[in-house]
């Protein structure tokens, strides 16, 4: 496999999950080993960039960068609380963000 040199992440369900007030520990976890491993961590989301600061959530968890939309990926991972059309294209899926999902499914791709 290549090497992968960034990562782009969505919030809501992905790194955050629904009606949290704060993100599982795996996935500090897991963005931190991510980054000490030298891929760029990036936020992709719909969400406009004046609604990150009010996002406590975050507050801490370092980011390289921020995307309103992600057209290609060479990858793309739904995670298992995604809606079926996300997981039906979704290259890989992986479990739900409280079963410790993003920490899975970078650790299925060998990147921690």
């Amino acid at each position: 496999m290549a090497q992968i040199k960034a990562a782009f992440f969505d919030i809501d369900g992905t790194l955050l999950p629904f009606h949290a007030k704060a993100l599982p520990e795996s996935t500090v976890q897991a963005l931190a080993a991510l980054r000490k491993n030298g891929v760029k961590t990036f936020i992709a989301t719909g969400r406009p960039p004046v609604h990150l600061p009010y996002l406590h959530e975050l507050d801490g968890i370092p980011f390289d960068g921020y995307v309103t939309m992600l057209e290609y990926a060479g990858i793309g991972v739904a995670m298992g609380n995604a809606c079926d059309a996300a997981k039906a294209a979704a290259d890989y899926v992986t479990d739900d963000i409280t079963a410790d999902g993003l920490a899975k499914a970078l650790t299925h791709f060998g990147l921690i």
